[in-house]
């Protein structure tokens, strides 16, 4: 059986409405599809920091002791005052109602600590680590549970 003009002219036409329907429907899926892609990676990967890196965005936080006056174990007499450097976000209100406790370690790591011993610059260093130390030690037993990160000098004198 042969075509006639009208019934090819009439199949072609079916072909190409046929691809056109196919490019609209591309076309009009591609964007949907992209945009459900962005909206899954919003939702589960979420645009706000996690709270490790919002913590460490926090400056850190620090605590003014001293100034303190002691006698070292040799008889000399040390006077200083520090300040205590903790991670940023730490609530510090319970170290103020721990001042004697804090006041006492102080005094008695120092008087177990020499002249000879503090006058190097590695001296202090080991002391603030061992002051760090006793300090941490006695805040773990605080419900807030601060941890000293770094012990800086801002005055200290030796006699």
């Amino acid at each position: 059986m042969a075509k006639t003009a009208k019934e090819t002219k009439s199949a072609g036409k079916d072909e190409e409405s046929k691809k056109g329907g196919k490019k609209k429907l591309v076309i009009f899926m591609l964007p949907l599809v992209l945009l459900g892609a962005g909206a899954a990676y919003y939702f589960l990967m979420g645009t706000s920091p996690s709270k490790s890196k919002a913590t460490a965005a926090l400056p850190p936080v620090v605590y003014n002791f001293g100034p303190i006056t002691t006698n070292l174990n040799d008889g000399h007499v040390v006077q200083a005052q520090m300040t205590f450097q903790f991670k940023g976000g730490t609530v510090i209100t319970p170290i103020s109602t721990q001042e004697a406790q804090i006041m006492n370690d102080v005094i008695e790591t120092f008087s177990s600590w020499s002249y000879n011993a503090l006058l190097p610059a590695n001296g202090k260093a080991a002391f603030a680590s061992q002051l760090m130390s006793t300090l941490n030690t006695l805040f773990k037993k605080d419900p807030g549970k601060p941890q000293i990160q770094q012990i800086y000098f801002t005055n200290f004198i030796m006699q």
